[in-house]
């Protein structure tokens, strides 16, 4: 997925609710500003499960990449 096209989306933190937007994405790492509050989380994992677009097809579309990569890394992990 291009990245770029998530910049500045709003996204809801699952678990406490908080309204954000996503500032950048970079490395494995989505920053998100909660209104003053700057946090950092793994990308695309964090969509997975804590954070929610409010673009449901997006979100869908991050969350089968998130099980991907998590399933490419467990194989890589496991192997070793």
């Amino acid at each position: 997925m291009e990245t770029e096209k998530l910049i500045g989306m709003r996204v809801r933190n699952r678990k406490t609710h908080s309204i954000g937007t996503i500032e950048y994405i970079k490395d494995g790492i989505v920053t998100i500003d909660f209104y003053g509050t700057i946090t950092k989380y793994s990308y695309p994992s964090a969509f997975a499960g804590l954070l929610e677009l409010e673009d449901e097809e997006l979100q869908a579309e991050i969350e089968g990449a998130g099980v991907g990569a998590s399933f490419e890394s467990f194989k890589k992990n496991y192997n070793n």
